[in-house]
Parts: structure tokens; sequence; C-alpha cells
């Protein structure tokens, strides 16, 4: 979670099975046999299991079949003990295939092969695969990442080789992006997320997950990689508030842990976003109660900032906002300075009506609705307004000011 890198040898060693270069796996057999005499003695030696006769059919179906980490691990530990120090980056070249100790119903089908170890998801493509299964895609209880996009083809293709960059090649049918509208990737690569990387499976409204540490401290490119594929997902472009609006839900009171960390991310490209503000909530067909909070970017700065520095893969959420910033051409108010006109329109609103709008403000500036709502915002974090009554459906929040400013 640290540094983003996923050391082979650190896996769940009874959780992962492998296979090796045929001449590489032979002499590394043999080589340990010839230390014990025989097979039988071998697995006495290793502390593997043996039957009532005396053999050890664990270690010689390894040596045809895929075996465990374990069995490896021991194999290397034995040949130590003889003196022989084999380089486990040496090893690591010569593993064709990964995979659990179940397999599918279709061969190979839960495999990973020609695997990319170590697994490094401190990488562009590293970051569009959290950042997938943290907003459309998940990990199931069974351990099995999935990833959903109906509409969009072209976002499907893009997670699908973003997969095949970090962990290696797959040849079940249901990560293909062209035939499927949601992927699922074999469940090695749920283990390596989960026991590796320390991901969590299950319901994400009810895990409420952050942002993993490691993609604070990456490159700009990484981060870039990651809120891109975020807004992807989960932002809607409005052209007419001329906004750009990403609301995700937890089953908690507070924000959701991930959408204040990518209000973060976006902080540290000097893009400034409102919120987290509290939309509504709902409950699921099982019961489970959650609230819906949004972040919102606004403004021509804000918005060139964002199509500069992250921007959308998506093709249409990336021509909707080149044309919002290409019309935002009118002057707009400085919130640092927190112009006269605009506390002296708030005051007016609320003297007249005891509480102040989005809406009505725009009316009474003159400016649209989006830049009243980015002033709202910024003033409801500065602690200079309190939301009166939250927003209902499509009834707008009520705000009032602490002190008249």
């Amino acid at each position: 979670m640290d540094n983003g890198l996923v050391e082979f040898w650190s896996l769940p060693e009874d959780k992962i099975y492998l296979d090796l270069e045929k001449d590489f796996k032979d002499e590394l057999f043999n080589r340990a046999k010839n230390y014990a005499s025989t097979w039988a003695i071998l697995g006495q030696e290793l502390g593997l299991e043996r039957n009532s006769r005396g053999c050890c059919k664990v270690l010689e179906s390894s040596k045809e079949k895929r075996f465990s980490l374990r069995i490896l691990k021991k194999l290397i530990a034995y040949l130590e003990t003889h003196g022989e120090y084999i380089d486990k980056r040496t090893i690591e070249q010569k593993i064709t295939v990964i995979s659990t100790k179940c397999g599918s119903s279709r061969k190979y089908a839960n495999s990973i092969f020609e695997p990319r170890i170590p697994f490094n998801f401190n990488t562009p493509s590293g970051a569009v695969v959290t950042s997938a299964l943290l907003h459309d895609g998940g990990i199931n209880s069974k351990l099995k990442p999935h990833y959903s996009n109906p509409d969009d083809v072209e976002l499907r293709k893009k997670v699908s080789v973003a997969f095949t960059d970090v962990f290696g090649r797959f040849v079940s049918v249901k990560s293909i992006p062209e035939i499927n509208e949601q992927l699922y990737f074999p469940t090695i690569v749920g283990i390596i997320l989960v026991y590796g990387l320390g991901m969590q499976r299950g319901r994400k409204v009810v895990n409420n997950p952050s942002v993993p540490p490691f993609i604070f401290n990456s490159s700009q490119s990484v981060i870039s990689a990651f809120l891109r594929q975020a807004f992807d997902d989960e932002a809607h472009v409005h052209h007419t508030q001329r906004n750009i609006v990403l609301k995700l839900a937890a089953s908690s009171n507070e924000p959701p842990r991930l959408l204040t960390d990518l209000k973060k991310l976006l902080q540290g490209f000097g893009i400034r976003v409102s919120g987290p503000q509290y939309h509504d909530t709902y409950r699921s067909d099982d019961g489970v109660k959650a609230s819906r909070w949004t972040i919102g970017i606004f403004g021509q700065d804000n918005l060139k900032g964002f199509l500069k520095d992250i921007g959308f893969s998506c093709t249409k959420k990336q021509y909707r906002l080149h044309t919002i910033v290409n019309s935002l051409k009118e002057a707009h108010y400085s919130l640092h300075d927190k112009p006269r006109i605009v506390l002296e329109a708030m005051n007016r609103l609320q003297t007249h009506y005891g509480y102040i709008t989005s809406r009505d403000l725009a009316i009474e500036i003159n400016r649209c609705q989006s830049l009243a709502k980015k002033v709202i915002w910024n003033m409801v974090e500065e602690g200079n307004l309190l939301v009166k009554e939250p927003r209902c459906g499509s009834r707008g929040a009520k705000y009032s000011l602490v002190t008249e400013l």
C-alpha cells in the first residue's frame, strides 16, 4: 500500500499456484532430489504430506503440474541448506503462469500467463486498475475483480489494457471488452489485489474505501491517470450549469472517504473543488441505507485546469468540457476577496426570504447559477455560510449567513 509494488514472494503461499519453464523446473526439482536420493525422502525432508505407503504425492504431482508457492519456497530453502543459492529474480523470470488451486470449467481461465512480476501499481496503468475498481468496478466476496461500463466500449478497452499491463495475459472470455458489458478478471488477480495491495473486497458503499496511500506519493502522471478514470466513471459534465460534479455514496453520515481523497488529489493540481456536499439518502434493495455526497468543479480557471491536467478518456465528456471552457468568456468574481456586491446580495436575500439559494443569488448578482453555487460552496467551507436545509429532490438547498459580513 505504501509504494504500490506487490512482491510475488509476499503473497499467500497456499493460495498461489504456479508453473515454471520446463527445463528450469526439471533442473530445480532434480537438484533437490539428488541430495535426498528419492522423491519420498525429499518429501519427508521438505515436511510435505505423505500417504500410508510413504509416497509424497504432492511433490510427485508438482513435477508435472502447477504447484504451490509454499512448495517452491521449501525447495529454495532446501537447496540453500546444501549451499545452493538461486536468485529469486531469476526464478520470477522463469514463471510461465500463476493461478489458484481450483480453476474454472475452462482450462486456464483462472490464470495469468507471462505474469509481470513484481506487480507494479505505481504506474499510469496501475492507477487505472485501482481507480476503476474503486469506482465503476469492484472485487466481490469471492475475490473476483470486475468492471462495468455498458455504454462505452472504449473505456472497457482502456481498463482491459491496463489490467494486462499490470498483471499479464488472460485467456478468460469474460475479460474481453468487445463482447462483455461487465468485465470479470481471474480470482488470482483478486488475491493479488486484496492480499498484496491491501484493497478491500465486498460492497464499496459499506466498506467506505480510501484512495490507496501510494497514489498520494506518486508522480503527477500517475495521479492524473487515477483521477481521469474516477471522473470517466462517476462524473457528470453539466453543460447548462457549466460545471463538473462527481457523486459517491457511503453507509455513513460523513462524506465517503474516497470523495474527500479525490478532492485532495485535485487540489494538488491547483484545482479548487467545492464540497463535499450532502445530496440525498437512499436505501438499497437489500436494506442498506446510504448517503450520497458530491464534489464540484466550477469556474473558468478550475475547469481549464481540469481540462489541461486531467481531462476525460470518455469522448462525450471531453467534448462537453471543451465546449464549456470555450463558452466561459464572462468576468467572474474573485472568491478569495469576497466581493462586496455578493455579500450585499446575500444580506438582501436573507433579510427578505430568511434564507439564500443559489438560484436567487444568481438572479440577484446577474450571473450564472454555477457561479453562485461556487460562491456558496466555498463560503460554506470557510464557515461563513450554514446549510439551513439540505437539498431534497428537485428542491435546492437553503443557506444562511453566520453573521452579517
